[in-house]
C-alpha cells in the first residue's frame, strides 16, 4: 500500500487504555500538526492528554500532558486565532467517586509552545455550568473570527446551553 504522502496506517497506543475520551488536533505556527486525546475512564477517571505527532513518516505518542481534573464524557475542539496560533480546548466532563457525581465546567486549553514547538497546557476557562456528554465544534463567523462552541450535555437533566469562546478568552 501507500505510494502517497504521509505514514502508513498502523496501530498506536494511548498511555492508558480507556473509553469516553475526547480528541482534537492542533497545528503549530511551523505547520506541524498534533493529535490530542484527553480524559477517559477504565475503572477510574483519567486526566491524561496523549499527544501524537508525525515525524519522518512515523506517527508516535510523544507526550502525555494533564487535564486539570480527571474526567470522562468530555468534548474537544480547536480554534485558530488571527496571529496564527491554534488552541485545543477540552471541555466539560464527569466523574463519580461512588458517593458524589461531579459535572465539570472546566475547559482546559492547550497550545503549541513558540520556543520548542511541542504542546503545553495554557489555561482553564469555564463553561456556564458543569455538564457531561456535551458536543464541541468550531465556527467561523462572517468576519472570519473563530469560536469554540460547547453545546448541550447532561447535568442530571438535559442542557440546552451553548457556550462560546474566542481568542480573547485565551490570550
Amino acid at each position: 500500500m501507500g505510494g502517497g504522502c504521509g505514514p502508513e496506517p498502523s496501530e498506536l497506543d494511548l498511555s492508558v487504555a480507556r473509553d469516553n475520551l475526547a480528541a482534537t488536533t492542533i497545528t503549530c505556527p511551523d505547520g506541524k500538526s498534533y493529535a490530542l486525546f484527553g480524559g477517559g475512564y477504565d475503572g477510574s477517571y483519567f486526566n491524561d492528554v496523549d499527544v501524537f505527532e508525525c515525524c519522518d513518516g512515523t506517527i508516535t505518542r510523544t507526550q502525555t500532558l494533564q487535564l486539570q481534573n480527571a474526567r470522562d464524557r468530555l468534548a474537544a475542539t480547536t480554534i485558530t486565532c488571527p496571529d496564527g496560533k491554534s488552541y485545543a480546548l477540552f471541555g466539560g466532563g464527569y466523574s463519580d467517586d461512588g458517593i458524589n457525581f461531579t459535572y465539570y465546567n472546566d475547559v482546559d486549553v492547550f497550545e503549541c509552545c513558540d520556543v520548542t514547538n511541542d504542546i503545553q497546557y495554557k489555561t482553564t476557562l469555564r463553561l456556564s455550568s458543569g455538564r457531561s456528554d456535551l458536543a464541541a465544534t468550531t465556527f467561523t463567523d462572517c468576519c472570519n473570527k473563530e469560536y469554540a462552541l460547547f453545546g448541550g450535555g447532561f447535568d442530571g437533566n438535559n442542557v440546552s446551553t451553548v457556550d462560546l469562546f474566542d481568542c480573547t478568552y485565551i490570550s
